[in-house]
């Protein structure tokens, strides 16, 4: 599967990190803001869990939404999450790996527990496992989750105590139709991009991310910067919505590849010097 241009970026942010270099390792647990602790043990890992990201989502049974509470042996970059769309995505894509795990907890708009989800490895997951002998004492109240799962089973056994504001899904102001500027900004980063146009590009692109551009040239890999920029990404792009709050906006796409056909993703731009800019994107397969 396409990740985007922007993907270890992506996973370092989402950990609340600034490099790559800071992946953890399960048995290396840094202390989260106090949100989640407990272990989760499957049949091949024992996850002593430091934190927890709380987010509506699509219910995995019936309709609706449901709560949604990751829970993980890493640390959550709760900002950067906060303000995306596809959050689970940006989990599974993006955050989690071979060291860092995530679990799913599941819970009913009002807070009751509906069951949980991982997925560790071939042999090692479930897509939703609701039901059981599983105790809750979690509680819903004033946007936190608060209380305690547990189970004993012979494949999965957890103890979970969370504790958990609901990430907000106030994205911002609505732009209308083709996304106002930050839409139009968009669109003008994907025409460079593929145009291959490097000085228009570079007027798009971020400070932080100019930035990283030119340390790649220094290094002389500024054209495999700039390939690995394009790359697995639609060759037509439009701007379904965008949202703006203070100097960042979220804009939403759809697009169509010669190779992957339907795609689709976000991006996050910022406002730098009166333009909006392009800070990072995810694109992925499929219809949204």
């Amino acid at each position: 599967m396409p990740r985007n241009a922007f993907h270890e970026v992506a996973r370092a942010i989402a950990r609340g990190t600034v490099g790559v270099a800071c992946i953890l390792a399960a048995t290396q647990v840094r202390a989260g803001d106090g949100s989640a602790t407990g272990q989760f043990e499957s049949r091949n890992w024992k996850v002593p869990i430091a934190d927890a990201y709380a987010f509506r989502h699509e219910a995995s049974l019936g309709e609706g939404k449901a709560i949604w509470v990751a829970v993980s042996n890493g640390v959550f970059g709760k900002e950067y999450l906060d303000a995306c769309w596809d959050r689970q995505y940006l989990l599974d894509n993006f955050f989690a790996d071979d060291e860092t795990r995530v679990v799913y907890l599941e819970f009913g708009p009002t807070g009751s527990y509906s069951g949980y989800s991982y997925y560790f490895g071939s042999g090692d997951g479930c897509g939703f496992c609701g039901g059981g002998d599983v105790t809750s004492t979690v509680k819903l109240a004033a946007g936190r989750l608060a209380g305690k799962v547990a189970t004993k089973g012979e494949d999965v056994s957890f103890d979970i105590s969370i504790d958990v504001t609901i990430a907000t899904d106030d994205h911002g102001t609505d732009q209308g139709p083709g996304g106002g500027e930050p839409g139009k900004a968009y669109l003008a980063y994907h025409a460079a991009l593929l145009a291959g146009d490097v000085a228009a590009l570079k007027v798009r692109l971020t400070a932080a991310r100019v930035e990283r551009w030119q340390k790649a040239e220094q290094d002389g890999k500024g054209d495999a910067f700039l390939a690995y920029l394009g790359e697995n990404r639609p060759q037509t792009a439009r701007v379904e919505r965008a949202f703006v709050s203070g100097d960042r906006a979220l804009v939403l796409v759809t697009g169509e590849s010669e190779t992957y056909g339907a795609m689709h993703g976000e991006a996050q731009l910022r406002l730098e010097g009166g333009i909006w800019k392009v800070d990072d994107e995810t694109i992925q397969i499929g219809e949204p």
